[in-house]
């Protein structure tokens, strides 16, 4: 996450549908990530974050400040309001 937006990049959507468990450090890099995103006028999202990351997210409060959601097409939607077209 530092590189990229080191490099510029804050539209940052972070897919964790792999993922089973985030722990301190994780959620301390989203934080970190999610501020400075959010100074340089960007956004940085949570996309299918498994059941236990989501009661962390909770428990933690990020899921204040964190914008999650269930698939990276409802993320795209929301920024920008239409779908994307693959293939």
């Amino acid at each position: 996450l530092t590189d990229l937006i080191a490099r510029g990049c804050v539209e940052i959507g972070i897919n964790l549908e792999a993922v089973k468990l985030v722990d301190a450090e994780g959620l301390g890099e989203l934080a970190h990530a999610f501020t400075r995103v959010t100074r340089l006028g960007g956004r940085l999202v949570l996309i299918a974050p498994a059941e236990r990351t989501r009661k962390l997210l909770s428990v933690t409060r990020l899921d204040s400040v964190l914008k999650l959601f269930a698939s990276e097409q409802e993320a795209v939607e929301s920024r920008w309001g239409h779908q994307v077209l693959s293939g």
